[in-house]
This record gives structure tokens, C-alpha cells and sequence, in this order.
């Protein structure tokens, strides 16, 4: 993953950073035996999806953007249906194995291997909420909810290690995630702490003053080039900042909306 100092660095800060918090929000929904609907929303990106399948691998992918913090981003939503035919597993990791996933939107993709897991697991219907408050220094509190219910709540500093609780302590949600849960995590609670470690990475933006950066060239706010579908050399050259981003959203007012409208 991105060094998040190297993102902050220079960014013009968000005034209102301190005031609020970060939520961001995925809901899965059963739509037929062998349809899956799944949405995600934050601050800066709201998304859905409908995976099709035959119990053993995706059948069909479609996907839509409601909105996107780049202009380039646009084709994403048609590039993911390059997955279709993808073995359906409950764990997570294999899946990173799948794809480029730098070819692919990150969010999309995530998304998108969170709804397979889904699937294989033959869930009911879920919905997973990530909140962080605002801290303009010290340790932050992470908390994550299923359909409504605290389910894990960890500790990380400023370099998203994570400090409590006791068993995960140490554990880096950035560069070494995956590695340092070898052998340490089951599969499901691996999937959990990447619904976190997602979550907490681009709550970061939350910091940063996006308004500021309104019609001008992408990469003045990043991200790296190369490191993912809107950023690929071919189309970011002429990609701008997007006025999508909604820093008053609150968990409330989060995922009205599906696939359909």
C-alpha cells in the first residue's frame, strides 16, 4: 500500500479535521440464489455492484459508479467485469491472487473480493460499518460494526500500527498487513481487519482539504501513478479532481442507494 506520509506530505489540511469522523460502509444484499448486490460508500467514493454466479465461480460482474474522486475512474466500473469467471473462495488473500489488482480500481476490486467471500461463505444479508473519530494527534480508535453491533474495536497511531487490543498489538495495517496475518489469523478475521485497514488508509483524506483541489490535474493529490485503474500513465496524464466528495456524511445518511438507481 501507498506511504501515507508521503500523501500528506505538502496537502493543503482540512480546517474542519477534529470536528467529526469517518465512516465508511459496505451492505450486502441476496438478490436472487445466484445474485449479489453489494454497495459501498464513503466520504469521497460511492459504488455498487451485482455479482452473478453458479456457486462455483462468477458467472457475470456489473458494476456502477455513483460517484468518483477522479475523472478517470470512469471505465473502472466496465474493466471489473474482467473478473468474471473468478473461483468463488472464502479467503481473501487467495483472491489477491486473481488479478492485477493495480490494473483494477482499488476500491472496485476490494469491494469487489469482499462480495466473492460473501458468497462462498453463503452469508445473510450483512452490513459493515468502519468508523474512525478524528484525531489530530495520539492514538485513534477504530471501530467496526456489523448490521449495527460493535463487533471489534483496535487502537492504531499515527503509522497505522495497531496498539490494542493485546493480540493484535503490533500488527501493521499498511505495508506487511498480509504477511504479519499469516499463520496469526483465521480467514474470516483476516477479511475483517482489511474491511479496517481499507477504511482507516482512506479516512486519511479526511485531513486534506479536497474542496482545494476541485478541476485541477489528478495528480497533484494523488494517487501514485501506476498504482491503480484512474492512475494508470495512458489515462492520468489528463485526469482532474472530481467534486465528489461529501465530508459531512454521516453514517445515517450512508448507502441509499443500490445497483438499479
Amino acid at each position: 500500500m501507498t506511504d501515507l506520509k508521503a500523501i500528506l506530505a505538502g496537502m493543503e489540511p482540512n480546517p474542519d479535521f477534529g470536528t467529526g469522523y469517518f465512516a465508511r460502509s459496505w451492505a450486502m444484499r441476496r438478490l436472487a440464489p445466484d445474485r449479489l448486490e453489494v454497495v459501498m460508500e464513503d466520504s469521497s467514493h460511492a459504488l455498487a455492484m451485482v455479482l452473478s454466479h453458479d456457486a462455483e465461480k462468477l458467472t457475470g460482474v456489473e458494476a456502477r459508479w455513483v460517484r468518483n474522486p477522479i475523472s478517470s475512474c470512469t471505465g473502472a466500473a466496465g474493466f471489473l467485469a474482467t473478473m468474471t469467471g473468478c473461483p468463488l473462495t472464502d479467503d481473501l488473500q487467495a483472491l489477491g491472487l486473481q488479478a492485477d489488482a493495480r490494473s483494477h480500481c482499488t476500491h472496485m476490486f476490494d469491494t469487489l473480493r469482499l462480495g466473492i467471500v460473501h458468497i462462498a461463505r453463503d452469508r445473510p444479508d450483512h452490513r459493515y460499518d468502519v468508523v474512525l473519530p478524528d484525531r489530530l494527534e495520539g492514538p485513534q480508535p477504530v471501530q467496526l460494526f456489523i448490521d449495527g453491533a460493535l463487533w471489534l474495536e483496535i487502537t492504531i497511531d499515527g503509522d497505522m500500527t495497531v496498539l490494542s487490543p493485546d493480540w493484535l498489538a503490533g500488527a501493521p495495517l499498511m505495508r506487511g498487513f498480509a504477511k504479519w496475518a499469516e499463520g496469526r489469523l483465521s480467514t474470516e478475521m483476516f477479511e475483517r481487519l482489511v474491511i479496517i485497514q481499507r477504511a482507516a488508509f482512506v479516512s486519511q483524506g479526511r485531513r486534506i482539504d479536497t474542496v482545494r483541489y476541485y478541476g485541477a490535474p489528478a495528480h497533484l493529490l494523488g494517487p501514485p501513478e501506476g498504482s491503480c485503474y484512474a492512475s494508470q500513465p495512458d489515462r492520468y496524464a489528463d485526469a482532474i479532481r472530481n467534486p465528489s466528495s461529501r465530508p459531512d456524511l454521516t453514517l445515517q445518511d450512508m448507502l441509499q442507494f443500490g445497483f438499479a438507481h
